[in-house]
């Protein structure tokens, strides 16, 4: 019988539904109309700069100095507000922290593992505190490669290190994650996939894993 040793879990999509510049929308007008520029250029004319991003290719002062330039707002007001956003990020459900640590308790490893930009380890994680409430934290920034990439021989070429460095055992680590697209690449490294849905949340999958490891000693796979 195989029990679970690891879960990562997805960021954004599955922690947190946070979105850059999200707390102008509840400011003034000028910030309102700010938010709504920036993040249309963002993610409609200068989409082609988020995957750069997330690789670790580009900085953040990079991205927004280049969409805060196409929109006509300074950079300095378009990057306050952008980390002032980061810091500002929640996650799902008050539920989720003390999950983890019920997780952790039980001697399973809890990890983040996210297609994300250097802003995440800069700020988000810094603000959170995650690094306290978490094992590990695999950001695409960081690895400089992303969750769907293979290397030559087919293999995970971002989760492979992290399996090899650890040694679960085979079918012993679970991926919590809301974009579906990973999941034959993530199961073909030995990893364990839910898709997490609107129906199906995080703190669903969370509370199952849990309840099964204070049933059983663990979660059978």
């Amino acid at each position: 019988m195989t029990w679970i040793e690891c879960v990562l879990i997805d960021w954004h999509g599955t922690l947190s539904h946070s979105l850059f510049w999200e707390p102008w929308h509840v400011g003034t007008a000028t910030e309102r109309q700010t938010a709504t520029l920036l993040q249309g250029a963002m993610f409609g004319a200068h989409r082609q700069l988020l995957e750069p991003w997330m690789r670790g290719e580009l900085t953040s002062e990079d991205a927004v100095g280049q969409v805060a330039g196409s929109v006509g707002v300074p950079f300095t007001v378009a990057m306050e507000g952008f980390v002032a956003s980061c810091r500002a990020m929640r996650l799902v459900s008050d539920e989720v922290l003390p999950l983890i640590a019920g997780l952790r308790s039980r001697g399973i490893n809890v990890g983040i593992a996210t297609d994300n930009m250097d802003s995440f380890t800069r700020w988000t994680v810094p603000s959170f505190g995650l690094d306290r409430h978490v094992d590990v934290i695999l950001s695409s920034a960081v690895i400089g490669t992303m969750k769907g990439d293979r290397r030559r021989d087919g293999s995970s070429a971002f989760f492979g290190d992290f399996l090899r460095m650890h040694a679960f055992a085979p079918g012993a680590t679970m991926m919590l994650d809301d974009s579906e697209d990973i999941g034959e690449i993530v199961e073909a490294a030995g990893i364990m996939f839910q898709h997490i849905t609107q129906a199906h949340t995080v703190v669903d999958a969370m509370a199952a894993i849990l309840a099964s490891a204070n049933e059983q000693g663990g979660i059978s796979s």
